[in-house]
């Protein structure tokens, strides 16, 4: 739901313009102001799933692991296994690599891009979610947890735009 009202919000009105780095820097502000809310209502100290000490068990191969790092492997798996299904086997996924490939093409042969876009960010919302619930669980639940992906994030949509604007002059 947060996921589809910052869209509504934010991201709509930007995705027009079709600038990457001002979406990235409105997409750094909304988290910032996100998590001085959360900090604001909760707390800023941080929360442990749990506090039990595991014993590493070996697993073979002289690789030891928690059931709690064996259970994040496998929630891992299973969603990147539901994702690849969801993308190469549904008609949204189909849908959602069309609009990703060409909005305007896409529109023409008949999909509506605006409900790809909603259940993109739908299903971005939720893999955010889990990845935090993955985080947290590996470490643990503090306001500024994903601050050390900001750089790489940055240096990504660099990278993209930089090439979606050398595309644009090939075209030319």
């Amino acid at each position: 739901l947060m996921a589809l009202v910052l869209d509504r919000l934010l991201f709509s009105r930007l995705r027009r313009h079709g600038n990457a780095i001002a979406m990235v820097m409105a997409s750094f502000g909304a988290s910032m102001a996100l998590r001085s809310l959360l900090e604001f209502i909760f707390s800023s100290s941080p929360a442990y799933f749990s506090r039990d000490i595991q014993i590493a068990i070996p697993i073979g191969f002289g690789i030891r692991a928690t059931p709690d790092q064996l259970f994040l492997i496998v929630l891992t798996a299973v969603l990147m296994i539901a994702v690849h299904l969801l993308m190469t086997r549904t008609a949204i996924g189909r849908a959602m690599r069309a609009v990703a490939e060409n909005p305007a093409l896409a529109r023409v042969s008949g999909i509506d891009v605006e409900h790809v876009i909603r259940a993109t960010w739908i299903i971005a919302g939720a893999l955010a979610c889990a990845s935090g619930v993955v985080l947290g669980i590996t470490v643990q639940i503090r306001p500024f947890m994903g601050f050390d992906l900001l750089l790489p994030l940055f240096a990504a949509a660099h990278a993209i735009d930089a090439a979606l604007e050398r595309n644009d002059a090939r075209q030319l």
